[in-house]
């Protein structure tokens, strides 16, 4: 489903929108089914180590405010037919609880939505500390695949940056990322 958030948004907001829907989708998805998803840098949740959610972000901006829609793909039940290469790396949540009811996921989401916009608005570092905490990288020894590397980078998390960078140690060395794919490996 795709939400076109209410509103223009300040520029300070961007960089948690993504751990802010991730934060709603994780609640909606207990409130819901009492299913609880594990956080996956920087806007994934998984079920029992394989992906079940996936979100996107887009926005158009003017001056210092943004219009945003948020893209949540969650698998719900999980059809007869899934081609095997897919079935090794995704989840269904029927699959831990047999069939879910559409509807009452999608209103618990767009309730939890719209409970949590405000924090959004006033507190978006806050959001991502949230989802920080949460998630417990730190410490944790992970392989990152970002976009401008042809193999995979592994280091220590030493934290998540208050606008949702993750800071790593790679080497001895500090190394910023903000977009890449991220597989915890111990």
């Amino acid at each position: 489903m795709s939400t076109i958030l209410p509103g223009d948004l300040p520029s300070r907001t961007l960089p948690a929108i993504g751990f802010w829907s991730a934060l709603a989708v994780r609640a909606a998805c207990l409130a819901a089914t009492g299913i609880t998803l594990e956080l996956k840098w920087p806007n994934d949740l998984l079920l029992e180590g394989r992906k079940c959610v996936g979100i996107l972000s887009q926005g158009r901006s003017a001056g210092g405010a943004s219009r945003v829609v948020v893209g949540v793909g969650i698998n719900v039940n999980r059809p007869a037919a899934v081609p095997p290469e897919i079935s090794e790396t995704a989840s269904w949540l029927s699959e831990k609880r047999g069939e879910v009811d559409r509807n009452a996921l999608l209103a618990a989401l767009l309730g939890t939505y719209e409970r949590r916009f405000e924090a959004l608005l006033q507190r978006p570092e806050a959001v991502i500390e949230a989802w920080a905490r949460l998630a417990q990288l730190n410490g944790k020894t992970v392989s990152i695949r970002s976009t401008d590397q042809d193999a995979a980078r592994t280091g220590t998390v030493k934290e998540i940056a208050s606008d949702g960078a993750l800071i790593l140690e790679v080497d001895g060395k500090i190394a910023r990322v903000t977009l890449g794919d991220v597989d915890v490996l111990r």
